[in-house]
């Protein structure tokens, strides 16, 4: 929680089974060249929110279950990942991959400027995956956000409860100069000086969901995660990003 890594030359953080709270941390220019910022795997369960991720080489958040018989099971919401995915040479990357028979929850985060944005193949536990309320854009013309929000491989679809501007030309989704106090894509710099709290009359103010199920079968049939009223990793909620 509240920690920030950068310039890591592999994952920032890598967990392989066990349960996780990932909390309000900052990932910048990690993965160098093709590492990612949050790798999840072998049965790990928990949840991972309000955390900005920049310029990441591979995926933002990967997960994938591998060989155990416990899937890797987290709820990932109201976080900001942008501007990642571009560095890898053979397999460029994605802001969320939900992959290999693991199940999610994907809520009310903000996604712009990744090479592809969330990805839910079809070698997920698609019965158990649940997502929506989530914000795209993208700025760069090497960025095709209108065929990459969903890749056309993957399983997940654009959600009506999906926050995207289909009116702009060429629509992209919303600018960003409506999201941010401040933002430029740079894809290529070493240093993050965008500020991602929302404007006041910010697109991902208010559209976010509040009680999010999860899948898991401990001790209750369904656990709920609190969310955000806002989107993205910075919100009027005291669990917001700092």
């Amino acid at each position: 929680m509240d920690c920030v890594f950068d310039g890591t030359a592999d994952d920032g953080f890598e967990q392989s089974g066990g349960v996780i709270s990932i909390l309000r941390n900052t990932f910048k220019q990690v993965g160098q060249p093709d590492g990612d910022a949050i790798n999840l795997k072998n049965g790990v369960q928990g949840e991972v929110a309000y955390n900005v991720v920049w310029s990441d080489g591979g995926n933002c958040v990967k997960m994938n279950s591998g060989k155990t018989s416990r899937p890797t099971d987290v709820c990932i919401h109201n976080n900001t990942f942008v501007a990642s995915g571009l560095r890898r040479i053979t397999e460029l990357g994605y802001g969320i991959l939900i992959d290999k028979s693991s199940r999610a929850q994907v809520y009310n985060n903000i996604l712009g400027d990744n090479y592809q944005q969330l990805e839910i193949t079809s070698g997920s536990d698609t019965a158990k995956v649940s997502y929506g309320y989530n914000l795209f854009f993208g700025t760069a013309d090497t960025v095709k956000l209108l065929t990459n929000i969903y890749p056309a491989d993957g399983w997940g679809k654009l959600q009506s409860n999906d926050v995207v501007d289909r009116s702009s030309s060429p629509a992209k989704g919303y600018s960003s100069s409506l999201i941010f106090v401040s933002y430029a894509p740079n894809f290529t710099g070493i240093t993050d000086n965008n500020d991602y709290h929302l404007l006041a009359s910010s697109p991902a103010k208010g559209k976010g969901l509040q009680a999010m199920p999860t899948n898991w079968t401990w001790s209750n049939p369904i656990v709920l995660f609190s969310g955000d009223a806002d989107l993205g990793a910075f919100t009027s909620s005291s669990n917001s990003h700092k």
